[in-house]
Formats: structure tokens, sequence, C-alpha cells
């Protein structure tokens, strides 16, 4: 009797915790690419060999700075003591919609890459290519869920350009009453 009376007092007390929970959505745009390299700073990635050019690792990342506005990113990379590269311009394109962002600078990369108090043995360098508030960001974003940027630059002395596809993905969460 004791056991059955305990079991329904559970029951309803999960029951109760439950109805109290909402879900959320997360939103994040992820190149994969990108993001496997991220993982653990490892250049020998095959699928970051496309982002490679003259010994120069480009990757991209979409940051959430808040609940309203992204970060654009461009990392650059290399395992030579000192490279550089000169972005010209980066295009935000998808669903139809174009918009250009004029950078035309030189970057030197030769800053060590640290995380957690480790020191790699990677060179970087990188820039904030456009802060932008969701809504607008979301406007790029096709009925795949896809996006991408263009990057054009010189690292020898050709213009190159290099097309990064930007996956939106929604993830929902419960979040507990507190």
């Amino acid at each position: 009797m004791f056991k059955a009376i305990r079991v329904i007092s559970i029951a309803i007390a999960i029951l109760f915790s439950i109805a109290g929970c909402q879900t959320a959505e997360s939103i994040r745009y992820i190149h994969e690419p990108s993001s496997v390299f991220y993982e653990d700073l490892n250049m020998n990635h095959k699928e970051i060999k496309p982002f490679i050019d003259e010994g120069i690792l480009i990757a991209s990342s979409i940051v959430e700075a808040d609940f309203e506005v992204y970060w654009i990113w461009l990392g650059f990379y290399t395992e030579k003591q000192t490279d550089s590269i000169k972005i010209l311009k980066a295009k935000l394109v998808g669903n139809g919609l174009e918009k250009i962002i004029i950078i035309d600078e030189e970057f030197l990369i030769d800053e060590n890459e640290k995380r957690d108090s480790q020191v790699f043995d990677l060179r970087t360098n990188g820039i904030k290519l456009i802060e932008i508030n969701e809504e607008d960001l979301m406007k790029f974003v096709d009925k795949n869920n896809k996006m991408s940027i263009e990057v054009f630059y010189i690292i020898e002395k050709e213009i190159e350009k290099m097309t990064f596809i930007i996956e939106k993905k929604v993830e929902k969460r419960i979040v507990y009453p507190t």
C-alpha cells in the first residue's frame, strides 16, 4: 500500500515538474569543415583541404554575440612562421540576396594559436567580417537552411575566391523552471 502511494506521489511530482518545463530553440550557423578544424586545431583533416591555399587555412564561423546579433568571422591559420593574406571583399549570398562587404586589408599571420593555456604550432590571425542582426541574417537562409559566404583574397598575385556553405541548425532544448 505504501509503495503504491509512494509511486503515485512520485509520478504526480514528475508530471507537475514536466508540465512546468518549456522548450527553447537554439539556432546555430555552421560551416562543417571549419567546425571539424576548430575541434582540435588540426590542419590535416581531409574536410578542410579545399579551404587551404598556399599553406593558409581560411576558416569561417558565425558566433551568436547576444540574442539578436551574430558576428561572422574569418580565421587564418598556417604552420609557417609567418605568412600573409590580403582579403579584398566578402559576400553573403543566399535566398536571392547578396551583401558585399569591402575589406581590402592585408593580414600578417604570425600570432601563436593558444587554447586553454596550450600553445599550438599554428600561427593565426582573423577578422570579424560583419555584425548582423538575426532578422537580417535569416533573410539569406534558403529553404534548405543554407547560405554561403564568398571570400575574395590574394595570397600570391592572383585574386582567388573561396566559398563557404553555411548551414542553419535549429536545436530544441527543454528549459526547466527554476
